[in-house]
């Protein structure tokens, strides 16, 4: 008969399944195919050989009729000589082979298709395939050196030559315990992952295709293989498929049997069963392997037993609990439901070994504590030793009284700055004004400034008053470089026996300033030692805190900035009710962004609204740290989607800040985030404006990294309108400024650098770069716990990179997933423009997918939205509504 692409689809997958049986069974499992299959049980039985049970290698011989050219030892394949067979299965035959001329000495694993002449169109699929997967370099993979086609027509793909044994034999050679088993999957899971970032699966994922060296180390085979995630990278172009299902029934997931989309998901499912394996040595289904089609129906309708209840009894108390749990997620029936990538698979397994809690079960207080108790037991039982000690005579009393002391040289020296400060003021306001004379603010500031540096050395009060005073404006305005230079000739004049504690203030607050510069590591250390240094002094302690958060928040450590904010205030209300309405104020509006960040809506918004109404209270409406506040809940209603009103109360700040500006610009931060916001609600020209307008303000403040970010965000805009070359021309000079300022590759500005490179090769068409670069912030985000609707934004665009590849299942994978971040991120507010814009890319893919009732329902969902957040002539406002009447008369004319 004549095997077309179609008949090797079946014979392949049937013929791995009957060479898995025992030979003796063979023969029965040929009488038993099921009637579809009958027209393949004559060559399937010459295949076989079953009258002597034949094993793998025998089976070569009889492939002529699949148009296979038989080779042997020392027969040449293109530029390979081959030594020895190394294994066979259904796709291909795999030799050990040397290179034939000259040109390398090295010996390689040459994988020898079987469809060698089957199709026409192979040549060209294996020189693409060759230049994507060359540069597949990962630790745990095995390389792929050369692809081709040889002049008889025979394609061969040369892959590094691994020595080691398959995993499933080195599980049964080396007694593992529990957790070097799971470190080893790591290697693995890891490996994958880089793979998919890469935009390429594995799809048979299985024991033999994982070899191990002695040393541990494992690599996986078969990637030169595997088919690409991304079929085409330039727009509109068409691959030819060949209808090959290179899968393992053992390891294969439910849509490979049902011929569903594969994607990511399909590799997390065949990991699963590995790891189950691994921890359990039993298949996760073990049905009568001599009756064809049972294995398929337990995969597609069983559930499997949970892995504690079928592993040796020695392990089972182990696997019970969460690697139950991150199994049972991992091989769901669904992909929607399994983890939405490899990276997040090994994630939970890398939380579980580090004792924290697992993003697979429900985080319960019961559970949470349990997993803190694990994970310090030790430090509980001495936390418990130290405290009793410290209660008992001798120790709680010294221990006291050196408190006490401390807060005695605390009051005295705050009392006399109280005195410095009050004579500061009164020396500005009064001494050298003529009784008729005006008086500009820039003349105060000039005149505080002059002050704290010509401060008399028998003056030290006077000179910290004014440089507390002074610096504070500086840093509201941006004029960051000022203010670092003040204080620190502050703390060089100030005497350290009488001002510890002001001395203590001024390095904090120079080492905000300094982080900003790029010395992150040097400014945690100092805030560090400061924090410790002050324990007995809340007050200050409280305000290295506050220095702390603001690090971990431009790092985009959102739980470490909630923590250090917390613990700010804390400390704050131990100082005791001598401390200023104004200066909770501040604490209380950086707390409600730290929620923000950490995706509590409500909790963000009612701080923020307790801020502002001591701000009022305290008649301090119009000060710098009021217009700061004012700032930070704009960011936060942008966290929620809500750029609207973030937009309304920037024009606030922005009115406070032209009437108090000492140098008559507003904060570049300030002109920054309404110019983004501009162009995000869709007033283009306006935004492109105002990004220049924020760009020359922050060239004049010496603040890098503003202007890096406003380059960006107008390349973005550029990249909108389709003007690919000068959007490019900017990122690149964004990302010169960003290595000149040392601003840290995790900063929002960072992050936001490389997904708009992304956007712009994406719509360059180089979708594998874009893919990578997405996946890089997501990552990224993923890792610090931060910011669910800037991930989601990420995830939206990842999603529209598969979405062009025509990648379906991983684009609505990553769609879905950014749906349910910017939901989260939503809070208790009623639309979002995140939320929006994840509708509107699963209209998309439904729309793509022919499936116009779910397109219909998406759009609908998309524009109540994006009308609410983005305005009504938004262009992806229009798109969502104009589509979404053209999905619906699909969707009719559909059901008629």
């Amino acid at each position: 008969m004549l095997f077309n692409p179609e008949n090797w689809s079946r014979i392949s997958r049937l013929l791995d399944d009957a060479l898995e049986l025992d030979p003796a069974m063979r023969s029965g499992w040929l009488e038993a195919l099921p009637p579809e299959h009958a027209d393949l049980r004559e060559p399937l039985r010459r295949m076989l050989l079953s009258e002597g049970g034949c094993e793998t290698g025998d089976v070569l011989p009889q492939l002529e009729l699949l148009g296979e050219v038989q080779v042997v030892a020392g027969d040449r394949i293109g530029p390979y000589r081959l030594i020895r067979q190394l294994g066979a299965g259904g796709m291909a035959v795999v030799w050990l082979a040397d290179r034939a001329d000259g040109m390398l000495r090295r010996q390689v694993a040459l994988k020898l298709p079987r469809m060698a002449l089957v199709h026409p169109a192979m040549a060209a699929r294996m020189a693409h395939e060759r230049d994507i997967l060359a540069g597949l370099e990962h630790p745990n993979i095995a390389r792929l050196y050369d692809a081709g086609v040889d002049g008889k027509g025979r394609p061969y793909l040369a892959l590094e030559y691994v020595p080691g044994v398959a995993l499933d034999a080195y599980i049964r050679a080396h007694s593992l315990t529990l957790h070097q088993r799971l470190e080893l999957f790591l290697q693995i899971a890891h490996a994958v992952a880089f793979a998919h970032g890469r935009l390429i699966v594995h799809r048979d994922l299985k024991p033999s295709n994982i070899l191990v060296n002695e040393a541990g180390h494992a690599r996986l085979l078969d990637f030169g293989i595997a088919r690409l995630l991304q079929l085409e990278l330039s727009a509109g172009a068409h691959h030819t498929h060949f209808g090959m299902r290179a899968l393992t029934p053992n390891y294969a997931a439910p849509e490979q049997f049902t011929g569903r989309t594969i994607s990511a998901a399909t590799d997390v499912y065949s990991l699963g069963v590995i790891l189950y394996e691994l921890l359990t040595g039993a298949s996760p289904y073990a049905p009568n392997r001599g009756a064809p089609g049972v294995l398929e129906a337990a995969v597609l309708e069983e559930e499997p037993a949970l892995a504690s209840s079928v592993a040796p009894s020695i392990d089972r108390r182990a696997l019970r609990g969460d690697l139950d749990s991150i199994l049972a997620k991992a091989l769901r029936k669904s992909p929607v439901e399994r983890y939405s990538s490899v990276d997040a698979f090994a994630a939970d397994i890398e939380r579980h070994l580090a004792g924290q809690p697992i993003a697979a079960r429900t985080a319960t207080r019961w559970y949470l504590a349990k997993k803190f108790a694990r994970r310090h037991a030790l430090t509980l039982v001495l936390t418990a030793t130290v405290v009793a000690a410290l209660s008992i005579g001798l120790g709680a009393a010294l221990w006291q009284w050196r408190a006490a002391a401390a807060q005695r040289a605390i009051a005295t020296d705050s009392l006399a700055q109280t005195r410095a400060t009050v004579d500061f003021v009164k020396a500005v306001l009064t001494e050298g004004i003529d009784r008729d004379e005006s008086v500009t603010l820039d003349q105060l500031l000039a005149r505080s400034e002059m002050m704290a540096e010509a401060a008399a050395p028998s003056d030290p009060e006077m000179r910290a008053a004014a440089t507390e005073f002074v610096s504070g404006w500086f840093m509201t305005y941006g004029l960051n470089k000022r203010a670092d230079a003040l204080l620190a000739r502050a703390i060089e004049a100030l005497p350290a026996d009488r001002h510890a504690r002001t001395i203590s203030r001024f390095r904090c607050k120079r080492a905000t300033l300094r982080a900003q510069f790029g010395y992150t590591a040097e400014a945690i250390a100092t805030l560090t030692a400061e924090i410790a240094r002050n324990r007995h002094n809340p007050e200050t302690a409280a305000y290295c805190l506050e220095g702390r958060a603001v690090i971990a928040r431009d790092l985009n450590d959102a739980k470490g900035d909630l923590a250090f904010s917390l613990e700010a205030q804390r400390r704050f209300h131990e100082a005791g009710a001598g401390q200023s309405l104004h200066d909770h104020a501040i604490l209380l509006g950086n707390i409600g962004y730290a929620y923000s960040l950490n995706g509590d809506a409500k909790q963000a918004e009612a701080h923020y609204r307790q801020a502002l109404d001591m701000f009022a209270r305290a008649g301090r409406m119009e000060s710098a740290a009021a217009m700061a506040t004012l700032i930070g809940w704009g960011a936060a209603n942008l966290n929620t989607g809500n750029p609207q009103r973030a937009l309304d109360l920037w024009d606030d700040a922005l009115t406070i800040a032209r009437r108090r500006s000492p140098t008559g610009d507003p904060p570049p931060v300030l002109l920054l985030n309404r110019a983004v916001t501009l162009g995000t609600v869709g007033r283009f020209d306006d935004a492109l404006a105002a990004l220049d307008a924020a760009r020359e303000v922050a060239r004049r403040a010496g603040d890098t990294e503003s202007v890096a970010s406003s380059l960006n965000s107008k390349a973005d805009i550029l990249r909108e309108h389709g003007n690919l070359d000068a959007a490019q021309a900017l990122l690149d000079e964004a990302a010169s400024d960003l290595r000149a300022g040392h601003v840290e590759p995790g900063t929002p500005t960072s992050l936001r650098q490389k997904l708009f490179q992304g956007r712009v090769w994406a719509a360059r068409g180089q979708l594998a770069e874009a893919n990578a670069a997405f996946t890089d912030v997501i990552d990224t985000y993923t890792r610090l716990g931060c910011c669910g609707g800037a991930t989601s934004r990420a995830l939206v665009a990842r999603a529209q990179v598969s979405l062009a590849a025509h990648v379906y299942g991983a684009a609505l994978a990553d769609a879905q997933r950014a749906l349910d971040l910017a939901q989260r991120a939503q809070g208790g507010t009623p639309f979002s423009n995140f939320t929006g814009a994840a509708w509107l890319t699963i209209a998309r893919i439904r729309a793509a997918e022919q499936r116009p009732a779910e397109a219909h329902e998406a759009y609908v969902r998309a524009a109540q939205h994006l009308t609410n957040t983005l305005g009504a002539q938004h262009p992806d406002t229009l798109e969502a509504k104009a589509r979404s009447l053209g999905s619906l008369q699909a969707a009719r004319a559909e059901s008629m």
